[in-house]
């Protein structure tokens, strides 16, 4: 990816911040896990995004990345799960856990509420079951 050449205002953004070096870090964590169960998958790359800090700005950006891996895995075929519903179900000490392990089973715990609180918004036709 071709980076900026413009200096951006040192009000904004920290000087030593390399965006591009820590999304190059993240893709490559994407595909080294590209095996992986998609859920795991998704757990795993949510986690590293918010460990990497990525972006200065636009953190929710990794959130919608992941959600857009599952629909892609065919995990959530018609829509971007809202997983920012299911990660605020989970208190934030645990979700900000100092064990990486800890920090993934809290995700798989929020992405599992966010998938029961769509399921009970939306339930199943009738037809259907």
């Amino acid at each position: 990816m071709p980076r900026p050449t413009a200096e951006r205002d040192p009000l904004v953004y920290e000087a030593g911040w390399d965006e591009y070096e820590r999304l190059d870090e993240w893709r490559t964590l994407s595909i080294e896990t590209e095996g992986l169960p998609p859920v795991l998958r998704a757990a795993l790359l949510l986690d590293a995004w918010n460990a990497i800090e990525v972006l200065q700005h636009r953190t929710e950006l990794g959130r919608q990345l992941v959600a857009s891996l599952l629909r892609r895995a065919g995990t959530a075929p018609a829509h971007l799960p809202p997983l920012n519903v299911g990660l605020r179900s989970v208190q934030r000490e645990r979700r900000r856990a100092g064990n990486q392990m800890m920090r993934i089973m809290v995700m798989l715990e929020a992405f599992t509420s966010a998938a029961e609180l769509g399921m009970r918004e939306h339930p199943p036709c009738p037809a259907a079951a």
